[in-house]
């Protein structure tokens, strides 16, 4: 690292983690019996849907060849610490957008917390996924949920989404990069809308939080949303960095960070107790590992803005 890291901003950038804490890891992924059903499920009957719980009381239907359902059959969790910010960061009341809902994880989540007051906006472009979206949505009973089987960009109209296998639609990307180890198996026309028309067509007077993962268009998305993500009550963003998909759409991963702090926003990463650790801007972009970050612009009751030792108390 060129930059210096204080120990809060290089714990949740790198965090240690014990002896114990990656044997368990490693074996509830090798020899566990859930794993290895896993896989026996996987071979025997990869088509064939079944429901587990999230989040304690609620359910969501996964198939044995879905990417983030391997999650949720192993650790009962996608993305744990992210997780954290976001069910502490929510409260009843508040407005919500998934810009790329997949199954509904956080639709999930996010709907729990913020109630028949509040409302999420999911949108996604796999038609599979919208159809699980929607299968998720009913099983759960919400009603607070506006599912947009579409994409969002930078400019309203149609572009062409890369499909891949059955279980591996997260990987779908508008880019031109292929994902790692995957093959690309196709492509489908989609429409996409921007942040700013869904926002004017809705007539969505305020949202709390926006959450992203569209495969590298994280700026495409920002740039859709110029006139929500200027205002003083911007919502906080939760999104994706890494230069490995942002190359597809032929920018640097660095271009989202200063998008986001033209608009005003501090970028922060996660602790692992799912508070925030204000990211300093001499770090080059360059050296910052791949994962999910949150830029904020004020302070909302949840998961503060902290160091890492205020994090622990």
């Amino acid at each position: 690292m060129t930059a210096t890291l204080d120990e809060s901003v290089a714990e949740a950038l790198f965090p240690k983690r014990s002896f114990l804490t990656k044997l368990r890891r490693k074996l509830r992924h090798t020899i566990h019996p859930r794993n290895i059903l896993w896989h026996i499920r996987r071979w025997s009957s990869p088509n064939q849907p079944f429901i587990v719980s999230m989040d304690g009381d609620l359910r969501v239907r996964i198939y044995p060849t879905d990417v983030i359902g391997e999650c949720l059959y192993l650790d009962d969790v996608f993305e744990p610490i992210e997780s954290r910010f976001v069910c502490g960061f929510l409260r009843p009341g508040m407005i919500v957008f998934d810009i790329g809902a997949n199954s509904g994880y956080y639709t999930l989540l996010a709907c729990k917390r913020v109630g028949p007051t509040g409302s999420v906006h999911s949108f996604e472009l796999s038609s599979r996924m919208v159809a699980e979206l929607r299968f998720n949505v009913q099983l759960n009973g919400f009603s607070n949920v506006h599912i947009n089987p579409k994409a969002v960009g930078d400019k309203p109209g149609v572009a062409r989404l890369s499909r891949y296998a059955a279980g591996k639609e997260a990987y779908g990307s508008l880019g031109q990069s292929e994902w790692p180890g995957e093959r690309i198996i196709g492509y489908d026309e989609v429409k996409v809308t921007t942040v700013d028309e869904y926002v004017r067509n809705a007539r969505v007077e305020h949202v709390d939080l926006v959450k992203m993962d569209v495969e590298g268009g994280e700026l495409l998305v920002l740039k859709g949303g110029t006139a929500l993500f200027s205002r003083s009550d911007a919502p906080a963003v939760l999104f994706e960095f890494g230069p490995a998909m942002t190359a597809g759409f032929g920018y640097e991963a660095d271009e989202i960070l200063q998008l986001l702090r033209r608009f005003g926003y501090v970028i922060n990463c996660i602790s692992a107790r799912g508070g925030l650790v204000v990211l300093p801007a001499s770090i080059p972009a360059a050296e910052l590992p791949a994962g999910n970050l949150v830029a904020t612009k004020r302070h909302v009751d949840g998961p503060p803005v902290t160091r890492l030792e205020q994090d622990r108390a």
